[in-house]
């Protein structure tokens, strides 16, 4: 019965050994596990610290760019005021200068007429000198 037992202890303590060199592989690689957990976490809370201000800034950027296109579109509006105000004020230039066209050509119409008269006036002119030079040197002489 002895032997018996102590050949039942003996696969018993072979078994077990067995055992804890599979339970010491194990730890040993739930310790590589953990440190690698420990090394993963540490680059996610810094990813995630990344991230938050990642977002602030792009809730910054959103609010400045919002406030921008606001302004934008203000002055756009502006401009097609100013662009319709333009617009209006060219007709009246067109009108205008159309109108200045007319008044030239006939104030070069009347032009060519003073100059006209006024080679009339000349020749007028000359024949009073002429007249009057006649009267003064011998007055008896007149027709």
């Amino acid at each position: 019965h002895l032997r018996h037992f102590l050949s039942h202890l003996r696969h018993f303590l072979s078994r077990l050994r067995h055992f804890l060199s599979h339970l010491r592989h194990f730890l040993s690689r739930l310790r590589h596990f953990l440190s690698r957990l420990r090394h993963f976490l540490s680059h996610l809370r810094h990813f995630l610290s990344r991230l938050r201000h990642f977002l602030s800034r792009l809730r910054h950027f959103l609010s400045r760019l919002r406030h921008f296109l606001s302004g934008l579109r203000h002055f756009l509006s502006h401009l097609r005021h100013f662009l319709s105000g333009l617009r209006h004020f060219l007709s009246h230039l067109r009108h205008f200068l159309s109108g200045l066209r007319h008044f030239l050509s006939h104030l070069r119409h009347f032009l060519s007429h003073l100059r006209h008269f006024l080679s009339g006036l000349r020749h007028f002119l000359s024949h009073l000198r002429h007249f009057l030079s006649c009267l003064h040197r011998s007055p008896e002489t007149l027709p």
